[in-house]
């Protein structure tokens, strides 16, 4: 429950920056047996530039080389044209 009020809180924040266009979370559905989902997609206003948060509350929970690959996931499967950025937002960064 707490995780889903963190999303929150940095999906309010990232909006109130006014440096994104659209943001929003992602997840793969037709992949069952995986668990790709990115927490908030933030598509910057330069042209087809983005960033994927993985939100944690404890960042040593957070695995680049997974976000790596739910970010290639992406890419492949919605985002072909986009340079996509990522990083971990946790209670340190509020």
């Amino acid at each position: 429950y707490s995780g889903l009020i963190l999303e929150r809180y940095f999906k309010q924040h990232l909006a109130e920056s006014m440096k994104y266009r659209a943001i929003g979370s992602w997840w793969d559905q037709k992949d069952k047996e995986n668990q790709r989902e990115i927490d908030i997609v933030a598509l910057r206003e330069v042209k087809n530039t983005a960033i994927a948060f993985e939100v944690k509350r404890n960042k040593k929970n957070y695995s680049n080389s997974m976000m790596a690959e739910k970010v290639a996931h992406l890419k492949a499967k919605a985002m072909a044209k986009y340079t996509i950025d990522y990083q971990c937002l946790s209670m340190d960064d509020m």
